[in-house]
């Protein structure tokens, strides 16, 4: 569901959008744009706060359960 064995949009839309929250796929565009097609800052940072939204989320969650266990 990362579009690296099959593309994105040729899913249903639901498939896409549970897409959306898969870090693989933002950063398999950010690096195959920046290697291959020399994707301009404004696209690679299009992806790149979906990956930092994630990233806050889920540590943001570890922090909170692991604060619960420690008490």
């Amino acid at each position: 569901m990362s579009g690296f064995a099959t593309p994105v949009e040729n899913m249903p839309v639901i498939l896409q959008w549970l897409a959306q929250a898969i870090p693989l796929k933002h950063f398999l565009i950010i690096v195959e744009g920046s290697f291959l097609k020399a994707m301009p800052p404004g696209d690679i940072f299009a992806n790149l706060w979906p990956l930092a939204a994630i990233a806050l989320a889920t540590l943001t969650m570890a922090a909170i359960f692991v604060r619960g266990r420690l008490q």
